[in-house]
């Protein structure tokens, strides 16, 4: 699947004959340049191929100036370097460094300076390009539909992810719908997400797209990577966010909303990972992400890994402490059931003896 076809660009190109904004990002990566004329030489079948071409990676990359450099040389034309102006300008957008001067004037244009860190390789590419001719308009258009920006504002939205996949080997049985305190554990992770945050709450529920319990208060989506474990859940996620998310599994019911909030509000302020911390172990599945964090998981899943606990020290994550002690309690089994239950009416306890007392 390639690059976004933006709007603007079926507006501009309803028969699709221009390079759409995807090749050329790929076309500025590789360091070449081809003509309108020469693009439009190429037979639209292999045009629609290069399209359909997505490079996040060095070796995809290379697939496709392969896959051109054939397109090209079977239509007698030929692709031309990168003057080195534009060669500069690339170092810009081709990482989350400092945008350029014109970049950070058009962001700034948009009330949106602070969402750069978190944009993607394309969306970076994009505000890049508008900017060169201080284009404000279309680069909030181009955010907006790549969800960054909300549209018709500028405001940044924390999404949130609930983790829904797992197979609950150790339960014995789907534990999604399993009722805690008169609520299934879908419905309730669901709720408390959606409370949380102000954008769209993603539910990732495995190899199928199952739509459980109190799932229709966002989006729900089969996992890209079934069986990957709870990385490859939150690549899922992370690709279907906008600014980043709040992430929690679905077996986590003691996890209050106060703390979820506070996650939404360390990634809005700060755009980096933060995460609950007890003592010297991290609670990966109860934190917040930014998108820009989507490929170093992507790159961990091709390298084996499943856990994202390494991770989290890479990235130098932010610890949170817990509102409560109990709240990172993970419902594996029927018997970590019963003890959660045994904790949540505990609690219950003690907020009735201080109301009493009150």
């Amino acid at each position: 699947m390639g690059y976004p076809i933006l709007e603007l660009e079926r507006r501009a190109d309803p028969d699709g004959e221009w390079i759409s904004y995807g090749v050329r990002m790929m076309l500025d990566l590789a360091g070449l340049k081809i003509s309108l004329e020469d693009w439009q030489k190429l037979p639209r079948s292999k045009r629609d191929e290069l399209t359909a071409t997505r490079a996040e990676t060095d070796g995809e990359l290379r697939a496709f100036v392969e896959k051109l450099e054939r397109a090209l040389v079977d239509s007698g034309v030929a692709a031309r370097p990168l003057s080195q102006a534009k060669q500069a300008e690339v170092a810009f957008w081709r990482v989350a460094t400092e945008p350029n001067p014109d970049a950070v004037a058009v962001l700034n244009e948009l009330n949106a300076d602070p969402i750069w860190p978190q944009l993607d390789r394309f969306a970076r590419y994009l505000v890049c390009s508008f900017s060169r001719k201080r284009d404000i308009e279309r680069a909030r258009s181009a955010l907006e539909e790549l969800g960054y920006l909300p549209t018709g504002s500028a405001v940044v939205r924390i999404d949130g992810i609930v983790l829904a996949g797992g197979l609950s080997t150790r339960f014995g049985r789907d534990k999604r719908t399993v009722e805690f305190a008169g609520e299934e554990l879908v419905a309730s992770a669901c709720r408390r997400m959606s409370a949380a945050v102000d954008g769209r709450v993603v539910t990732v529920t495995g190899e199928r797209e199952e739509h459980l319990p109190g799932t229709e208060v966002g989006i729900v989506c089969a996992d890209d990577e079934p069986g990957r474990g709870p990385l490859g859940g939150l690549a899922t996620g992370l690709a279907r966010t906008r600014f980043g998310a709040v992430v929690m599994a679905v077996d986590t019911p003691m996890v209050s909303v106060e703390t979820l909030a506070r996650l939404a509000a360390i990634g809005r302020a700060k755009g980096h990972p933060a995460a609950l911390k007890t003592g010297s172990r991290w609670e990966p599945l109860v934190a917040f992400y930014p998108r820009s964090v989507l490929n170093d998981v992507r790159a961990a899943l091709s390298e084996g890994r499943s856990a994202p606990h390494r991770l989290l020290d890479d990235w130098r994550t932010i610890a949170v402490e817990p509102t409560h002690g109990d709240e990172v309690s993970n419902i594996n089994t029927p018997t970590d059931l019963g003890r959660t239950l045994e904790r949540a009416a505990g609690r219950s306890d003690k907020r009735a003896t201080k109301k009493e007392t009150l």
